[in-house]
């Protein structure tokens, strides 16, 4: 019976094992599975069979002279196992002092590590180093064996030099029966990949990927799927070039991890390019989900523009419990003319926020804390891009920016807010563009909102907006049609408040009368539509300046569904002028 019960354990021992080898993280190399890697679903490219080696040390005490060929360290010292192994030294300002060659280790000398190289002017004290094998080519066989296989390419434990460009890069397979699936190690320390400047060698005139790529296509006599990309999923990796800028050309793109469907904790630190765009995780022709990332600390050299993450795909993308921080990133979410999600992210002083950076984009955005540092552009934590097409949806987030005179929100559509606080530095400038907000979150915004020229409709609370004109406008000259609310939400009491008003006075032998006349038009709930009209603001020769022709208010109820407008409808200017006097619309709009 004790012989039954112990086979008995033995097979539900494996059939376990078997189980972890299937799930979510995994501890790279076979040990992690309790026997054969392969076996298990996965393949481990520290086997005799490939050859990685998640060997590399670091510092950040090194020590190189100009003319010489030796990188010293205060606190480690170099052993014969590194002869042959790459260095990398990096300065202060992010540059190679070896060069961003394949420079090895030819010798030691206690503390020091004799390279194959001398130092070039970017020599000094206090240098971030590596000494490691090179990894690329090792993980790109390992990889692209996981791929033929049909099986998780899980990576060890450690830190891994990688210098060859873009390792993961996954080709043809059949998406029926394999996933081109990387996984780090989850156990501590984890797998870290320090990215030699050698990486960019092979992309550098055009841009591309970096150390992933997704490129999918289905094998010969595979079934065919549509959004077959979508389930490619990289995991658990700490990505650094050790704050060194890796090389790059102006005007062209580059991506660390290109084109996944699933990214999950990944962090990147001191990630650098000398030149270009840097884009963390890049766009995916189908749906993007990420999660517990971690991007902090990217080297700001004031020629390389980065991008935390960029999405794209046609359905659904989000990103959800992550980090964005610092100033050396310019967006930290970027929407590209679809739907994105922003859930419960913390991005703090970096230049923006999220972002839709081209065509229509509808945006969530729940639970997010941002504080940006502005500059690198006009928008602030949220912007759709000043798109009148775009929806933004805002619930329960701290919104704000903590340069003066730099808008939180930019609007071109439509933004409702719910629970959201807005703070901003310098009165007026909560918001910029011309769309509409419905404000849900009882905040308070400074009046006059000077660089947004749209419409804030408070709902449940808040305070009311002075919305003028963004400049003064001739008398004899029409303002144009200005739309207060471009879709009723829902048959609503309201109220409008009209006052033309006298800016500027008129210069030279002015003559006669000027006036002006403005209609407001809305739709009741019967479907008629309405116009009022405003008293006339009437000036003789120069006028007088702030003479105004008496504030009204209308009172209606608007039917759903339907907008509410307001323009001139006289207009007759003095004569005689050398310029001439100037008006302005007064406005303020809300619910009744």
């Amino acid at each position: 019976m004790k012989t039954k019960i112990a086979a008995l354990l033995l097979i539900l021992l494996g059939t376990c094992g078997g189980l972890r080898a299937q799930g979510q993280n995994f501890p790279g190399g076979s040990s992690s599975v309790g026997g054969n890697a392969s076996s298990a679903g996965l393949i481990d490219p520290t086997s005799a069979t490939y050859g990685a080696k998640a060997d590399a040390k670091s510092g950040n005490d090194g020590t190189t002279v100009n003319g010489q060929n030796t990188l010293a360290s205060t606190n480690q010292a170099c052993s014969a196992s590194d002869i042959g192994k790459l260095i990398i030294a990096v300065n202060g300002s992010g540059l190679y002092p070896f060069g961003t060659g394949l420079v090895t280790v030819t010798g030691c000398s206690g503390n020091s590590w004799v390279a194959s190289g001398n130092a070039n002017g970017n020599a000094g004290a206090s240098q971030n180093w590596a000494v490691g094998t090179g990894n690329g080519t090792a993980l790109t066989n390992a990889y692209n064996a996981a791929v033929a296989a049909g099986k998780i390419l899980a990576l060890p434990c450690g830190p891994m030099i990688v210098e060859t460009n873009a390792p993961f890069t996954n080709g043809t397979m059949s998406v029926f029966q394999q996933q081109a699936d990387v996984v780090g190690c989850a156990a501590t320390g984890g797998t870290h990949i320090f990215m030699h400047p050698n990486i960019s060698a092979a992309v550098l005139a055009n841009g591309g990927p970096l150390l992933a790529n997704f490129t999918f296509s289905n094998s010969t006599g595979a079934i065919g799927i549509s959004g077959g990309g979508g389930q490619w999923k990289i995991q658990d990796l700490f990505i650094t070039s050790l704050g060194g800028q890796i090389p790059g050309t102006a005007a062209k793109v580059y991506t660390v991890l290109q084109g996944m469907g699933h990214t999950d904790g990944i962090v990147m630190q001191l990630v650098g390019m000398s030149n270009g765009t840097l884009i963390g995780v890049g766009n995916n022709s189908g749906e993007n989900h990420h999660r517990h990332l971690n991007f902090q600390n990217f080297v700001s050299n004031g020629t390389t523009a980065y991008f935390g993450v960029q999405m794209g795909g046609q359905g659904a993308n989000s990103v959800l419990d992550s980090v964005f921080a610092f100033v050396g990133i310019q967006q930290a979410i970027q929407c590209v003319n679809t739907f994105c999600e922003s859930d419960n992210n913390y991005i703090t002083g970096t230049q923006q926020g999220i972002v839709c950076s081209s065509g229509a984009c509808t945006m969530k955005v729940v639970g997010t804390i941002c504080a940006v540092a502005g500059g690198g552009g006009s928008h602030g934590c949220i912007s759709d891009g000043s798109n009148s097409g775009s929806i933004t949806y805002s619930y329960g987030n701290i919104l704000s920016t903590s340069q003066a005179s730099f808008p939180v929100l930019t609007v071109g559509g439509i933004m409702d807010m719910s629970g959201t606080q807005v703070t901003c530095p310098t009165s007026g400038f909560c918001a910029s563009g011309t769309g509409v907000i419905n404000d849900r979150a009882g905040n308070t915004y400074s009046s006059p909102l000077t660089q947004f020229t749209g419409v804030i409709n408070f709902i449940g609370g808040g305070s009311m907006v002075t919305t003028p004109l963004p400049v003064n406008t001739n008398f004899g000259t029409g303002i144009g049609t200005i739309t207060l609310i471009a879709s009723v939400l829902s048959t609503t009491p309201m109220g409008v408040y009209l006052d033309l008003r006298q800016t500027t006075l008129g210069t030279g032998a002015c003559s006669g009368a000027g006036t002006e006349q403005a209609t407001l038009t809305y739709t009741l709930p019967n479907g008629t539509v309405t116009t009022k009209t405003t008293n006339t603001l009437s000036i003789t020769g120069v006028g007088v300046t702030d003479t105004d022709a008496g504030a009204q208010e209308f009172l209606f109820t608007a039917k759903a569904g339907t907008a509410i407008t307001v323009s001139t409808t006289t207009n007759t200017a003095p004569t005689g002028c050398t310029t001439l006097p100037q008006y302005v619309l007064d406005i303020k709009a809300g619910t009744n």
